[in-house]
């Protein structure tokens, strides 16, 4: 459990671009991957993945 806390929680903050998957968890239910640069909170690139119901 501590292992997997620090995994969830105590990563590092990379400046620039990262890719993040993001859930519409309240709506659609759908999941995107997100290039997010952190430097300005802008998205660069985003692929929908598959909702719940089409998994």
């Amino acid at each position: 459990p501590e292992a997997w806390c620090e995994y969830v929680h105590m990563n590092k903050c990379v400046a620039g671009v990262q890719q993040e998957w993001w859930c519409h968890k309240d709506g659609c239910g759908s999941w995107f991957k997100i290039h997010r640069d952190t430097t300005t909170n802008l998205e660069k690139d985003m692929q929908e993945g598959k909702n719940d119901e089409q998994a």
